[in-house]
């Protein structure tokens, strides 16, 4: 993961730093914002109702539970950075309704620690492939990501701190929140809270079940994991009670998961492109570029 981080920071900062980016400005309080996704949620869950409510009580900008989604109250946000939570926190995590909606496997409407990395890796994924993710947010990820391999060679929350301001470039308060994420829970020496972790490894392993799943054909599986919270290792027991009539399909999905053609296209050619020498195709394109 510490690889992984390395190499996707270099690469987004460097889609940054060509500054052919458009300037997202953050036009929209917390209130506004409450608004405007709660207009666009009560279109997708039209048989369940779920709110969104602004609070002082957590530390990213944005969380959800089982049926609301909560912004943080001193959090402004642009229309973009509003389209992120849409699909992350909505389309992926709230639609875990879906869970409640089971008639027989009903314990699908609870996450456990299990299911951490498949969840997160899932929102990822929709995020990415809905192109509503941003090199900014990605690299802040990753940026964490580092930070917990920096804690694990002995790095304290002030080293932490200083190494966001110092070697990453952010300002005093987005680098004491961004500490604060990968110590929460701990304490200022006592090693970190790695959840940013299950952001990336999740991300790798739900693409690699996906472009697998479409090769064999089993495109249905896809929907599997929208069935309620659950985690990779369970899809094959999802699989069989399927077929068995125990388990219902989702109610709710994200709309360019919806559409099972476009996804298993996109999800087709990947697998090939995965194979290909990247370094041989730089080389070949370096005249042009």
């Amino acid at each position: 993961m510490a690889d992984l981080g390395l190499d996707l920071s270099a690469r987004l900062a460097a889609i940054e730093a060509g500054g052919q980016l458009p300037p997202d400005e953050l036009t929209m309080d917390a209130h506004e914002a409450a608004a405007w996704l709660q207009e666009r949620i009560d279109r997708v869950f039209d048989e369940d109702h779920v709110t969104v409510e602004v609070s002082d009580e957590i530390v990213a900008q944005a969380l959800a539970g089982a049926k609301r989604v909560r912004f943080r109250a001193d959090a402004r946000f642009s229309e973009r950075q509003l389209r992120l939570p849409e699909v992350h926190e909505v389309y992926v995590h709230v639609a875990t309704l879906n869970g409640r909606r089971q008639p027989v496997l009903t314990f699908l409407d609870k996450g456990p620690p299990s299911t951490t990395l498949t969840q997160e890796g899932l929102a990822v994924l929709a995020e990415v492939t809905a192109f509503t993710s941003h090199p900014t947010r990605l690299r802040r990820i990753n940026d964490r990501v580092e930070a917990i391999h920096e804690i694990e060679d002995g790095a304290t929350f002030l080293d932490v701190f200083r190494w966001f301001v110092d070697e990453r470039g952010h300002d005093p308060q987005a680098a004491y929140a961004d500490a604060m994420r990968v110590f929460r829970g701990s304490l200022p020496e006592a090693g970190p809270y790695p959840k940013d972790l299950a952001y990336n490894k999740g991300f790798i392993q739900v693409y690699n079940f996906l472009s697998v799943a479409i090769a064999q054909g089993k495109v249905y599986r896809v929907g599997l994991l929208f069935t309620g919270k659950t985690a990779l290792e369970r899809i094959g027991l999802l699989s069989r009670a399927y077929a068995e009539g125990l388990l219902a399909p989702p109610r709710y999905l994200p709309p360019h998961f919806a559409d099972l053609a476009g996804l298993g296209s996109w999800l087709a050619y990947s697998r090939f492109l995965n194979n290909m020498d990247l370094d041989r195709i730089e080389a070949d394109y370096a005249e042009l570029l």
